[in-house]
């Protein structure tokens, strides 16, 4: 499997690789805690790729993520999305319990998570955001000035939530209903 490329061997944006008309610009390694919080604040989609040398399935989706970050690179609105990589040994991220792990932010908010190496999830999550980002500016575009915002439907009755949890743990013998 000598063929499969380390997160070490990709090229970033402070060290490109000899085929820089090929690097992607926007492809980051995260160093720090804060580095990682700034680019959050500064990026209007971040995606985070928290990986580690050791694990199969990072190596084989470490050349796809690559050139995901390519192609969202070229196409509209892609100077939008920032992509970078964060190695699970650092401890940037304790509470990642499995990797490959993708994090997604938009505007500074953390927006969903994905976990292994289905690129096919990551480029449908990816997809979700476009489309959230487009129909947000078209939106605007329409209102000028205004901010929109989706109001989400609340349950009239909460108990319903609660009944709903209840008579599931009770049909499978394998959740554990704990009483508060």
């Amino acid at each position: 499997m000598s063929n499969y490329k380390t997160y070490k061997d990709l090229p970033t944006a402070e060290a490109p690789s000899n085929s820089s008309s090929n690097a992607p610009s926007n492809l980051i390694v995260i160093e720090s805690k804060e580095h990682k919080q700034q680019l959050i604040n500064t990026s209007k989609v971040l995606i985070v790729d928290i990986y580690g040398d050791f694990c199969g399935p990072c190596k084989i989706i470490a050349p796809k993520y690559e050139k995901m970050a390519k192609e969202f690179a070229k196409a509209e609105g892609g100077d939008a999305f920032v992509f970078a990589k964060e190695d699970v040994m650092k401890k940037i991220s304790p509470y990642i319990k499995g990797v490959p792990a993708f994090e997604y932010y938009v505007d500074g908010k953390f927006y969903g998570n994905t976990v292994g190496a289905d690129d096919v999830e990551i480029l449908n999550k990816l997809e979700e955001i476009k489309n959230h980002i487009y129909n947000t500016r078209s939106q605007q575009k329409h209102h000028p000035g205004q901010h929109v915002h989706q109001k989400t439907k609340q349950n009239p009755n909460p108990n319903i939530n609660q009944h709903h949890v209840q008579q599931n743990t009770n049909q499978n013998p394998h959740i554990r209903n704990i009483q508060r």
